[in-house]
C-alpha cells in the first residue's frame, strides 16, 4: 500500500474514532424523526414501500429506511441498542463521505490535496453530527460527491462510469426532498464546467437519471406528500408578490453563509448541534484563503475554482425557498462544498514548501477542530433536550406499564407516537376524537407531554 493509502486510511480511522462511540447516546436521544425511522424500519420488512407517513404530515422517502432495516433487525435479535442499529447508515454514509471527499479533490488537485480534503471532512463537526442523525439527508452528500466524480472520470472513462454517477446523483435526489432541487442544476454545472465538452451519451448518461428524478418526482417535490418541505415556495407565493418573495428568498440564502450561522452555533433549527459551530472558527482563514483561490482560479478558466463557487452557491438554495431559515438539514449540500474549499486554502498555505509545512497545516487543522468537536461531545448534549425530546423513551415506558396494568392511557402532545410504537410494541394504541389512546379499553389516565423531559399526569376517574 503506498503512503497516500496509508494516510487516507488514517483519516477513515480518526473519522470513524469520532463518529461511533456512544452512538446511541451522542447527540441525545433519538429525535421524533430518527424514532419514526426506526419503527418504519422495524415494519419495513411486513409492510413494503417506498415512502412511509410521516406523524407531523406527509411522507418519508424511504431510502434510509431500507438500509437501517437490516441494522434494526439485527440489533432486536442480539439486544443491542435500537438507538444505534437505526443511526448505523448514517454512520457508514459520513465514513463514505471522507473518501469521497478525499478522491473527488485527488482527482482535481492531486493526491495530498485528496489527502487534506479527508482530513477536514473528518474532523468537520457538521460532518461528525451528519453522521450520528438517523436521517435521510445524511445519505445526500456522499452520494453526491460520488456521483461527480464518477462524473469527471466519465469525461475520459467511458459510458458505463457515466451512467454510475448519474445513478449516484438520482438517488441522491430520490432520497431526500430538498435536494431535488439542487442535484441537476449541480450536475448541470459539472458538464458545463468540464475542460474539454464530454459527448453526448456521457451527457445523457450522467445527466439523464437525475433530471428523471426531478420531472418524475416534482408533484411530490411541492406538494403536501413531500412533508410540506419545498409546497412552502407556493405557499409564499399566494402570501406576498413576487418582489417580497425574491427578497425573501435572497436573504434566506445568504443567511446559510453568514459567518454567524456556519461558524457560532447560535441555532439548534434545522438539525443543527446547539452550541457548536458546524465549522470550526479557527478554520475561518483556510475557508477565506480557499474561497479566494477558487476566486483567481475561475477568473484564470480553471474548471475546479469554478465548480466551488457553483457549488457553494447552489447549496443553500433549496432550503432558501422554505420557512424556517436557516437550515443545516435542507442545505446539507454546503457541507462538502464548505469542506472542500478549507481544503482548497489549506493546500494553498503549504504550496511547494514541503513536508514539515503540510504536516504544520494538519496540526492546526485538527487543534482548530479540538474545541467544537469537545463541545460537541460535552456541552451539546446538554443543551439538546428542547430539540430532541429527551425523556419521550422514559415516557413510553410508563405509559406502557400503566396500559398492562388495565388502565388505557390518553396521551396529548405532539410526535409522541413513534416513541410508543417503537418503545412500547406490544402496546395497543387507537385514535379517539383525534388523540391518542394507548391500550385497551376506557381510558384511565391522561398524560399531557409539556416538555422535553416531562409529562404532566391526571387520572380520569
Amino acid at each position: 500500500m503506498t503512503p497516500h493509502r496509508w494516510l487516507l486510511a488514517g483519516c477513515l480511522l480518526l473519522a470513524l474514532g469520532l463518529r461511533a462511540p456512544w452512538l446511541d447516546r451522542l447527540p441525545g436521544p433519538l429525535h421524533p424523526d430518527e424514532a419514526q425511522d426506526a419503527v418504519h424500519a422495524r415494519e419495513a420488512p411486513r409492510r413494503p414501500a417506498l415512502a412511509f407517513p410521516h406523524e407531523g404530515g406527509g411522507w418519508d422517502e424511504g431510502t434510509y429506511v431500507w438500509l437501517a432495516a437490516p441494522c434494526v433487525a439485527l440489533a432486536d435479535a442480539a439486544g443491542a441498542p435500537v438507538e444505534a442499529a437505526v443511526r448505523a447508515p448514517a454512520l457508514l454514509a459520513g465514513l463514505a463521505l471522507v473518501a469521497a471527499a478525499g478522491l473527488l479533490a485527488a482527482q482535481a488537485g492531486g493526491p495530498r490535496a485528496g489527502l487534506l480534503a479527508a482530513l477536514v471532512v473528518a474532523l468537520t463537526p457538521w460532518a461528525v453530527h451528519l453522521s450520528r442523525l438517523g436521517l435521510r439527508a445524511a445519505l445526500v452528500p456522499p452520494l453526491v460527491v460520488l456521483g461527480l466524480w464518477a462524473l469527471e472520470r466519465a469525461f475520459t472513462g467511458g459510458r458505463r462510469v457515466a451512467l454510475a454517477g448519474g445513478l449516484c446523483l438520482a438517488l441522491a435526489a430520490a432520497t431526500y426532498t430538498p435536494a431535488r432541487l439542487v442535484v441537476p442544476l449541480l450536475a448541470l454545472a459539472w458538464v458545463a464546467t468540464a475542460r474539454a465538452a464530454p459527448s453526448r451519451a456521457v451527457v445523457a448518461l450522467g445527466l439523464g437519471p437525475p433530471l428523471v428524478v426531478l420531472l418524475a418526482l416534482l408533484p411530490w417535490t411541492l406538494g403536501p406528500e413531500g412533508g410540506r418541505r419545498l409546497e412552502q415556495v407556493v405557499a409564499l407565493e399566494r402570501e406576498a408578490g413576487l418582489l417580497d418573495n425574491a427578497a425573501r428568498a435572497a436573504r434566506g440564502w445568504a443567511l446559510h453563509l453568514s459567518t454567524r450561522f456556519l461558524f457560532s452555533g447560535a441555532t439548534s433549527r434545522g438539525f443543527a448541534p446547539e452550541g457548536v459551530g458546524l465549522l470550526p472558527l479557527a478554520w475561518a482563514p483556510f475557508l477565506a484563503l480557499g474561497l479566494a483561490r477558487a476566486a483567481a482560479g475561475a477568473w484564470r478558466g480553471d474548471p475546479w475554482g469554478r465548480r466551488l463557487l457553483l457549488w457553494l452557491a447552489l447549496a443553500p438554495l433549496a432550503a432558501a425557498l422554505t420557512r424556517d431559515v436557516p437550515n443545516a438539514l435542507r442545505a446539507v449540500l454546503a457541507l462538502p462544498a464548505l469542506a472542500l474549499l478549507v481544503a482548497h486554502g489549506a493546500d494553498l498555505v503549504i504550496g511547494r514548501r514541503g513536508r514539515r509545512a503540510a504536516l504544520l497545516v494538519a496540526g492546526l487543522l485538527v487543534v482548530g477542530a479540538a474545541p467544537p468537536l469537545w463541545r460537541y461531545a460535552v456541552v451539546h448534549p446538554a443543551r439538546e433536550g428542547a430539540f430532541y425530546f429527551a425523556g419521550r423513551r422514559e415516557l413510553a415506558l410508563e405509559v406502557a406499564a400503566r396500559a398492562q396494568a388495565g388502565a388505557a392511557v390518553r396521551v396529548r402532545g405532539d410526535l409522541v407516537e413513534a416513541y410508543l410504537r417503537l418503545y412500547a410494541p406490544a402496546t395497543p394504541l387507537r385514535r379517539e376524537a383525534g388523540v391518542l389512546v394507548a391500550g385497551d379499553g376506557t381510558a384511565r389516565w391522561e398524560v399531557v407531554v409539556e416538555g422535553p423531559r416531562s409529562g404532566r399526569w391526571r387520572r380520569l376517574d
